[in-house]
């Protein structure tokens, strides 16, 4: 689409600002995104130069974010009171940003919490304490990556059975099913 205006005369220092508001169709059922692109050319009858700007691109649709969770004990036996690290990393690999992403962590009743770091493109990002979780609540942006660590303890054994404990997180984001 094409928008043209004539304007009468502009002085050498005159500043003249055009503001155009419209709606964004919204995503066919088939679209993951759509890509937007904006410029203007100006062209002065007086004078042959013609004026480009920049073009303007700005994408619309859904965040993509890649989620991995992984712990330093792969072959998964830990023992009494031994330290154990989860890893969680959430990518946004999309075109938009991703807002209000929570990541819950829900720590297995036979570990022991110590600490949790966060870390979002090499800044410290706050987290929440629940009585058996660690929660981040963030906006990711695109081609940020949040980046979880969490440390906990092997609680001991009274029975000196060998218990199952499984880390499960979830991930919700604004905008993400």
């Amino acid at each position: 689409n094409t928008v043209t205006f004539n304007i009468g005369k502009l002085g050498a220092k005159d500043e003249l600002r055009v503001v155009l508001v419209g709606n964004i169709k919204p995503l066919a059922n088939n679209e993951e995104e759509r890509q937007i692109k904006n410029s203007v050319q100006m062209k002065c009858a007086q004078a042959s130069e013609v004026f480009n700007s920049n073009e303007v691109t700005h994408y619309q649709g859904k965040p993509k974010l890649k989620v991995t969770h992984t712990s330093n004990k792969p072959e998964g036996r830990i023992l009494d009171n031994e330290e154990i690290e989860y890893y969680i990393t959430i990518e946004n690999i999309g075109k938009v940003p991703a807002n209000s992403v929570v990541v819950t962590d829900y720590i297995p009743d036979t570990l022991s919490y110590i600490s949790t770091t966060s870390i979002i493109n090499g800044k410290e990002t706050s987290y929440k304490n629940g009585d058996n979780n660690v929660s981040v609540e963030m906006n990711i942006g695109m081609g940020e990556t949040l980046k979880i660590t969490i440390r906990a303890n092997a609680k001991t054994i009274k029975d000196g059975k060998e218990k199952e404990a499984e880390n499960k997180i979830t991930v919700t984001a604004k905008g993400i099913d």
